[in-house]
């Protein structure tokens, strides 16, 4: 996929902002900050993580594959979309938005190419994205992660906190869990 994502880069070349150093990752969800006492409308507090963890066991997932498709755009950004067998990706979604107010209905499975660095004229834009080429990568997915990233840096690295593995169920913490 890194590979992907480079010659993506190189064909927007000029459009995108300098400096995005995501991996490559497919948002799930975004459930706000990790936080002991939650405070914020963006605190992520342990009800919320124990909700989540309870629609994903409930959901008893298995390892599946994806497939990343065509190169498109939002506004503000270019990105791949992803397809998983028999819709397991949005399910993920379903499981991950069903504690988070205002999750947005219209979610599309994707892979960020980048940020662009300014607004462009859409159809310049949608010629460049039609005339990449595909390759149609497979993955198998055996668990997903939760990440956090510094917000005042846009475009900025992803800290993995924790994966959830399918098999187990369960959830690994990377460093030791925040509520103790």
């Amino acid at each position: 996929m890194r590979q992907q994502l480079s010659l993506a880069n190189q064909h927007l070349a000029g459009l995108l902002l300098d400096g995005y150093c995501r991996k490559p990752h497919i948002t799930l969800g975004i459930c706000g900050f990790l936080s002991k006492e939650p405070k914020h409308a963006d605190d992520y507090g342990l009800a919320h993580l124990q909700a989540d963890l309870s629609a994903l066991r409930s959901a008893r997932l298995k390892p599946f594959e994806i497939e990343i498709g065509a190169l498109s755009s939002f506004s503000s950004a270019p990105f791949f979309h992803v397809h998983g067998s028999a819709d397991h990706v949005s399910a993920l979604h379903q499981c991950l938005s069903s504690s988070v107010q205002g999750m947005h209905a219209d979610y599309v499975p994707h892979v960020t190419a980048g940020l662009y660095a300014d607004a462009w004229p859409a159809e310049m834009v949608a010629k460049r994205l039609d005339a990449f080429a595909q390759a149609g990568l497979r993955y198998w997915v055996n668990s997903i992660s939760l990440m956090s990233y510094a917000a005042a840096e846009i475009g900025g690295e992803l800290t993995t906190i924790a994966d959830y593995h399918f098999d187990r169920m369960e959830i690994e913490w990377r460093e030791p869990a925040p509520f103790g």
